[in-house]
């Protein structure tokens, strides 16, 4: 497919967005403290995060299935910072979510070659925290597939290739910080990386982004890593708060920092 620009009508800006009625509608989210982040250093530090299964959103067989990704990240390197990935470096790559080469936050579903690719045209900088998110329906469709940016998701551009028929199956672990593929790794700080199996609402997003932190207990999610919140900023691990119990692992020496997202 060629470049083209989807106006999804959310319309909701840069600033903290509410509904209609005058405030976010989340499913009851409440703000949560937060005094640790991750500091992942762009040269080969990641977060493994296991779960080759309960993290793959497709029967391999052509069935996908709906997911989320949020996460609260700021930058030292724009260019292909790449946050999250399900990928087994064989070329079986499940999903990859983050920067891609024009410094524009995108979620590609599938291949190199035949993949749905949606890109959110914000800009971002090394400056500020950016809540990031991706949500897919599972039907197969670039209208199902969104990236939000500080819950904005009125501006996407659809660079998806060749012909989309579904996530291969891959026995890839969920990593934050890189591609699993080994290359394309993230540097700057991550915080509250999140894991739906369902699509997230756009009023959930802004829920999230509005309360700056936000307890995600009541949006249940698959997976949770509040970056040393749960383990008083020490260790190699970073404890899963999530219903899966997929724990992930500081790899090559990512370190915990007291930079954190604020207002």
């Amino acid at each position: 497919m060629g470049s083209s620009t989807i106006s999804l009508g959310l319309g909701l800006g840069g600033g903290k967005a509410a509904t209609s009625s005058g405030s976010p509608s989340g499913g009851g989210l409440s703000p949560i403290g937060n005094q640790y982040s991750v500091s992942l250093d762009g040269a080969n530090d990641y977060i493994d995060c296991g779960g080759a299964s309960d993290f793959s959103f497709n029967n391999g067989s052509g069935t996908d299935s709906a997911f989320s990704i949020s996460a609260w990240v700021k930058f030292d390197n724009t260019d292909k910072a790449r946050l999250v990935s399900k990928d087994n470096g064989l070329g079986s790559r499940e999903y990859l979510f983050g920067t891609n080469n024009t410094n524009k936050v995108n979620m590609i579903l599938g291949t190199g070659s035949n993949n749905l690719d949606i890109r959110n045209n914000a800009t971002i900088n090394t400056s500020d925290w950016f809540h990031i998110v991706a949500t897919y329906d599972g039907s197969k469709s670039i209208s199902g597939l969104k990236v939000y940016v500080n819950a904005d998701a009125s501006s996407l551009s659809d660079v998806s290739v060749g012909t989309y028929a579904g996530m291969p199956l891959s026995t890839g672990n969920l990593d934050i910080g890189r591609f699993g593929n080994g290359h394309s790794f993230f540097n700057g700080l991550v915080d509250e990386v999140a894991v739906f199996s369902r699509e997230l609402t756009a009023d959930e997003v802004s829920s999230i982004y509005a309360l700056n932190m936000a307890n995600l207990a009541p949006l249940s999610p698959l997976a949770w890593w509040r970056m040393g919140d749960n383990d008083s900023g020490s260790g190699t691990t970073v404890t899963d708060q999530g219903s899966g119990g997929n724990n992930g692992s500081l790899e090559n020496g990512p370190t915990f920092s007291t930079t954190v997202p604020s207002f």
